[in-house]
């Protein structure tokens, strides 16, 4: 086997200048230089061998341990494909190998150690076995900042979303007037590319006159793995019952976020639109009762 070498710079895993010269090498490919805290990231670990060299297998020997990050194989992305690409002055043919969905929790600096790929080339009799190593890479791990913090950020909301809501009555319609201790349903939904698993609910602001449970997780979320990140919708469920008759203004909805490719937190919200509630305490008393010990 090659010598691996000194580890690389994120950088130069990036241009892979310094591994030109050699007509066959393993190295880790990455969407950026450097990651935050929290900020899930796609490792994809190639074979690249000049388009000349005729490669007959290439078996997977070993995987690196990727300390310091929380780490996913994702067998079910690796096709074996081929694709062209240009290093340096010469011609290769890219072969996907590996691939990993890492996550660091502490900043500072950690080390993708080298994969090994067991490599047949030629053809009759003249087949040679190879093993070949990536060399180590250093990849910097980012602090979220805390100037310029939200107060609705909560920790894990890191990526780049959006944010959408609806409310609706029993019958599926948009209310505007409803008789006190109504049932509604308000569906946030979080839409985008980052840490979609580990998105925190909104926060719901001006609750003074509605009784409010959450709802558990529903199969409307859909989440995959895009090219650098994960990728997809998460949505969150709210039963807001009115507690009070009068003109009173649904809940506002506060979501913020931490947007890496800009490097600054991001505030969405929606709602504390106005909504009518009609009816007296004392009829609906026994209702609020009856609805705070039914099984939603």
């Amino acid at each position: 086997a090659p010598d691996v070498g000194e580890a690389m710079s994120a950088e130069e895993a990036r241009n892979l200048g310094a591994l030109a010269e050699e007509p066959i090498f393993v190295a880790p490919e990455l969407g950026r230089t450097a990651y935050y805290v929290g900020e899930p990231f796609v490792i994809r670990w190639n074979l690249n061998f000049r388009t000349g060299l005729q490669v007959r297998g290439a078996e997977l020997r070993s995987l690196p341990k990727l300390e310091g990050l929380i780490a996913e194989a994702l067998e079910d992305q690796v096709d074996g494909s081929l694709r062209k690409r240009i290093i340096g002055r010469q011609r290769y043919h890219t072969m996907l190998r590996a691939m990993h969905l890492a996550t660091a929790l502490a900043p500072g600096e950690v080390t993708l150690d080298p994969m090994t790929v067991r490599v047949s080339t030629g053809g009759g009799f003249r087949t040679r076995t190879s093993t070949v190593r990536s060399r180590p890479v250093k990849l910097q791990i980012l602090p979220l900042p805390m100037e310029g913090r939200p107060r609705a950020f909560q920790d894990g909301n890191v990526g780049r979303l959006s944010l959408s809501a609806s409310l609706r009555d029993s019958k599926g319609n948009d209310p505007q007037v409803v008789p006190l201790g109504a049932r509604l349903l308000l569906e946030v939904q979080i839409t985008g590319t980052g840490n979609m698993d580990g998105i925190k609910a909104p926060v719901l602001e001006g609750a003074d006159h509605f009784d409010i449970q959450q709802l558990p997780s529903t199969a409307d979320d859909d989440v995959s793995i895009g090219q650098d990140a994960p990728t997809g919708k998460r949505v969150f469920q709210y039963l807001l019952v009115p507690t009070a008759p009068g003109n009173l203004r649904v809940p506002k909805v506060q979501f913020a976020f931490f947007e890496p490719r800009r490097h600054m937190y991001r505030e969405l919200s929606w709602g504390g639109r106005p909504i009518r509630v009609t009816g007296k305490l004392q009829e609906a008393a026994s209702e609020m009762t009856a609805l705070r010990g039914e099984d939603i």
